[in-house]
């Protein structure tokens, strides 16, 4: 569902949601998520910079492109390069609507391991 569809449809209010992480001298990694009806309808991965790792407006974000969604899971994908893409499911642990949610991020081609991280509204402090 893409935001001219909401839009179409009658739902005008969409929110964005943020989670980062250090990788200490690496650059840090984060996850923006558009909502509307806390519903994730669009969004973005970040490389930031590592002596900035939860300052989104310093590093380099790629679209991503959303291949399902159930209840509380988003199986999603995205291109950091013409060979590298990554395919991703996060599970979250309660719905984006007005406080911090934990969500559980799991590399689909990885190691088996998910992440945890916290999804805060955009703009707020980690």
């Amino acid at each position: 569902m893409t935001i001219a569809t909401l839009i179409a449809t009658g739902c005008t209010t969409t929110q964005t949601w943020q989670a980062s992480e250090s990788h200490g001298d690496k650059p840090g990694t984060g996850f923006k998520l558009k909502v509307a009806n806390e519903r994730v309808v669009s969004g973005s991965f970040h490389l930031l910079d590592p002596e900035h790792p939860h300052d989104f407006h310093r590093g380099r974000s790629v679209p991503i492109r959303i291949l399902a969604i159930e209840t509380n899971v988003v199986r999603f994908e995205f291109n950091l390069g013409p060979t590298h893409k990554e395919v991703l499911s996060l599970r979250l642990l309660g719905p984006l609507k007005d406080k911090p949610v934990e969500a559980d991020l799991l590399d689909e081609g990885g190691p088996g391991v998910p992440n945890r991280l916290r999804f805060i509204p955009a703009g707020r402090q980690q």
